[in-house]
């Protein structure tokens, strides 16, 4: 788990432990104490650490996944498209160790920043501060997306296309699972299906869960509450022969994350 999992792990192991896996909660710097890419280099040295110290907590260093939503989504996706990246890998904490995971999953990551105003679900207010409920903008100066790279996004679009995932995509990295819902007012359902696409179109393992009732910061929900599962889809893309899977009926459960976890790791 990353961004602030240190507060959620506990829940996470619950579910995961008993299908094999160990679970570690990582927090990492935020906008208010670094910039784009500290956050990277933070998550980055946590999985170095602990593939480092594999041995003295039995863990197995060559089966890593990591899975974190919102921001920590966005770590998610980031850490997981950038293993292969060495000028993001940044010299916080252990070196000399691989930073790569093997799988990750993502709940409603944001991704293409300067995309995330025109995709929004009402138009933007620049009058409106950070609200869960209202419609801020994301190009404004003081949004979490313009904070995090040191400047208005609309402003320095070059800059800000260097803290976008799809930048980095490349037949290095690891599977990823993306759930997003369709009713989240911050982190515009497009953003998880731009990185999907484009992953799609590259030929790379990705599973695309949406979720049309969903909204934000609902990610435990979304594997437990029929309300929010009303009507959702999975899609997936692979490697192999470049597959697709159509759009179908799904209903995701803890099951998912464990199945899609035991693919990739076991």
């Amino acid at each position: 788990m990353a961004d602030t999992g240190k507060n959620t792990a506990g829940g996470v192991a619950l579910q995961l432990n008993p299908a094999g896996f160990a679970v570690a909660g990582v927090s990492i710097r935020s906008t208010s104490q670094v910039q784009f890419p500290g956050q990277l280099h933070d998550i980055k040295a946590a999985i170095r650490w602990l593939r480092a110290n594999a041995a003295k907590y039995n863990l197995d260093p060559n089966r890593i996944a990591m899975m974190g939503d919102s921001s920590g989504g966005w770590t998610t996706a980031m850490a997981a498209m950038t293993g292969d990246v060495p000028e993001l890998e940044g010299s916080v904490g252990t070196t000399g160790v691989s930073s790569a995971v093997q799988a990750s999953l993502a709940y409603y990551p944001p991704t293409d920043f300067l995309q995330m105003d025109a995709w929004a679900l009402k138009p933007c207010d620049p009058a409106v501060g950070m609200s869960p409920t209202r419609a801020f903008c994301h190009a404004g100066a003081d949004s979490p997306e313009s904070r995090l790279v040191g400047c208005a996004i609309q402003s320095c679009p070059e800059k800000t296309q260097r803290a976008n995932p799809i930048r980095y995509i490349s037949r290095a990295d690891a599977p990823i699972m993306i759930i997003h819902g369709g009713s989240n007012p911050l982190v515009p359902h497009a953003q998880g299906e731009l990185l999907y696409q484009a992953l799609n179109k590259a030929c790379r393992d990705a599973v695309f869960i949406s979720l049309p009732a969903a909204g934000h910061g609902v990610w435990r929900a979304m594997m437990t509450d029929s309300a929010l599962q009303v009507a959702a889809t999975r899609r997936s893309t692979s490697s192999n022969g470049c597959a697709v899977e159509n759009p179908k009926p799904y209903t995701p459960t803890w099951a998912t994350v464990v199945e899609f976890f035991d693919r990739y790791l076991k």
